[in-house]
């Protein structure tokens, strides 16, 4: 009845918790500059009041916490099913608790962003984030560049890491290009050789070889591309057709609207078509 007990709160409070932990999360930061900033002033506060732990320490307290619950969860689990006991509410409740970890782990990577040009809400909802090695099919640089992918339901953004800090681990990322997700990309999940790389493809204007970390990452990417089209090409074959009249906006062998609308393009790389912007930035030796 505790561990039920236990549960039950993590599954009424899910909701708030993410509420509150995604923008503290976020200002991480922010708080630690602003602290830094004021050094000696808290360093005489902290003396005066007697306090022996420092502010640093109890603002890191909630992150820390956070990515403890989990395992705490996992070790009730545990020990719950070595003594019999029902376990689906405890399930449940490590589900939506690493279902608000991911939310917030995915709010930070996103506060990271530079150089966009139009907002994130544009493109959909985030269903994966992480880092791939990236490659050109047929490119010189067979090993791949590291890039940390965005895939959201509208397009695809490949950063690259920046660090802003080094000794201190701060970075951001700049994006180099974006691919808009249409019903021409064809996904290749197996390549021979490696288990962990696939491709996307648009008849003879592009092929990008990945490789994932892992496989859980490569299917998670490959599974929410493969949904994105087949919802797009569903959203095409029952759309009503009113003439007979291409649309001038959209040519099907293309990867991004036409170069003037405002959204083609990201960034510093603007200048350029997307298309230009990956085969670019993948055929240099740079970083």
């Amino acid at each position: 009845d505790d561990v039920d007990t236990i549960a039950d709160v993590f599954l009424e409070y899910g909701d708030r918790m993410e509420a509150l932990y995604v923008p503290y999360c976020k200002s991480k930061t922010a708080s630690e500059e602003l602290v830094a900033s004021h050094r000696t002033y808290l360093s005489r506060a902290q003396s005066l009041f007697g306090t022996t732990v420092p502010l640093d320490s109890l603002l890191i307290k909630p992150v820390q916490r956070l990515t403890k619950y989990p395992l705490l969860l996992k070790d009730a689990l545990k020990y719950t099913k070595q003594l019999d006991e029902p376990y689906d509410t405890l399930e449940e409740a490590l589900r939506e608790v690493e279902r608000v970890l991911e939310a917030t782990n995915n709010a930070i990577h996103l506060s990271l962003l530079t150089n966009m040009d139009e907002p994130l809400s544009d493109l959909g909802k985030l269903l994966y984030q992480g880092m791939l090695l990236v490659s050109e099919a047929k490119g010189v640089l067979k090993a791949g560049k590291e890039r940390h992918v965005f895939l959201f339901e509208k397009a695809l953004l490949f950063a690259r890491k920046v660090d802003t800090q080094a000794s201190k681990g701060k970075f951001k990322y700049e994006i180099k290009f974006k691919i808009l997700v249409t019903p021409d990309i064809q996904v290749v999940e197996f390549l021979e050789g490696d288990r962990y790389k696939f491709a996307l493809a648009v008849k003879d204007q592009m092929r990008i070889v990945f490789k994932a970390p892992n496989l859980g990452a490569k299917q998670t990417v490959t599974r929410a591309l493969r949904t994105i089209i087949l919802n797009k090409t569903t959203e095409i074959c029952v759309a009503p057709v009113h003439n007979n009249t291409p649309s001038a906006n959209y040519n099907s062998n293309t990867l991004t609207p036409p170069l003037s609308s405002s959204h083609s393009h990201v960034g510093r790389s603007s200048s350029l078509s997307v298309s230009d912007s990956w085969r670019k930035d993948l055929s240099q030796p740079s970083p």
